[in-house]
């Protein structure tokens, strides 16, 4: 969003010479500035996903410089529309589903690590989540997340890059109340997370997923 007001900054200065530049600011703070839907008014589009080509990304956070460390689950379900009139319509009803034991963080020992430490210290052997609501405004949506036997709303931001439908947020396990699991991981991790003297392991965790979306225009 901040990007599409700076853009339409940019071209409306350069075709309102009259206006100043703090006039035309004002407007983006207010509002006023309008969106440029001539691309998407010239006919009807359609949204085509390939499930196939989908990606999943979750980033934990070590030492106390905040280093991430980039993994993900290899056993994970992406239940979303075929095709769809606009981004939200597909978003709508989407859902998900990962298996815990399916963790790849590279590396065999750190897989153990994060499993034993805070994966098998919270009940259940999945993560799932359902779309409840999508604001295409602000290009946000609301997650109904169901992990360790209760559920948490998430929101996450979502972009599309004219090839793929990008989502992505964060979450803290010390807010989703799995306190004594991270614990266990703080533990079982201290020596891995050690630098300078100080060990840290970092309660928030990032997600990142993507799925291949086509638009064909008519």
């Amino acid at each position: 969003m901040k990007l599409f007001l700076l853009v339409t900054l940019f071209l409306f200065s350069c075709t309102k010479s009259e206006e100043s530049e703090a006039e035309l600011i004002q407007k983006v703070e207010i509002g006023q500035v309008e969106k440029n839907t001539d691309d998407e008014s010239s006919g009807t589009c359609v949204f085509s996903v390939d499930t196939q080509d989908r990606k999943l990304d979750i980033t934990g956070y070590k030492f106390v410089s905040k280093t991430g460390v980039t993994g993900t689950f290899k056993d994970w379900t992406l239940n979303i529309k075929e095709s769809g009139e606009s981004l939200e319509d597909l978003l709508q009803t989407t859902s998900f589903e990962m298996v815990e034991k399916s963790l790849e963080f590279g590396k065999p020992a750190r897989n153990t690590n994060i499993y034993k430490g805070l994966l098998q210290n919270i009940s259940g052997d999945t993560i799932s989540g359902t779309v409840q609501s999508v604001d295409g405004d602000a290009r946000t949506l609301m997650v109904e997340l169901s992990w360790g036997g209760s559920t948490n709303l998430v929101e996450m931001e979502y972009d599309y890059d004219e090839s793929r439908l990008i989502v992505r947020g964060a979450i803290d396990i010390l807010e989703l109340g799995f306190t004594k699991a991270f614990g266990e991981l703080g533990k079982i991790c201290k020596v891995h997370h050690m630098k300078d003297g100080e060990a840290k392991t970092w309660s928030d965790v990032s997600i990142l997923t993507s799925v291949k979306v086509v638009r064909s225009c008519s």
